[in-house]
């Protein structure tokens, strides 16, 4: 079941596998944004996300990760999108790779 801000309920098909693999140390998405993958770090393992551009935060991901390695989920990103990922500390900053081809921002 969805619930809708206009109190509306409906009945929607899911993949449970995505919602159980925690339990294997997982994290699954499905066309999730790097703005929402970004505020999961934020929430869940205490790092600040910066994005170079909003353009990089509306970019959907599908794929798996390590939830105790979240160096592999960085290291992901990087390679799908062309990004430079800087760590320091707990900061994390997403930008465009200068080596990038013409046209991706």
């Amino acid at each position: 079941m969805e619930y809708s801000p206009k109190g509306e309920l409906t009945h929607k098909k899911v993949d449970t596998n995505n919602y159980l693999e925690w339990r294997n140390n997982r994290l699954i998405f499905v066309g999730t944004s790097l703005g929402e993958i970004g505020q999961l770090l934020e929430d869940n393992y205490g790092y600040k996300v910066i994005f170079e551009s909003d353009s990089i935060k509306r970019r959907k991901f599908t794929g798996s990760s390590s939830a105790v390695e979240i160096g592999e989920l960085l290291e992901k990103l990087s390679r799908v999108y062309n990004l430079e990922v800087k760590t320091n500390g707990n900061e994390v900053t997403l930008k465009q790779n200068k080596d990038a081809p013409p046209g991706v921002d």
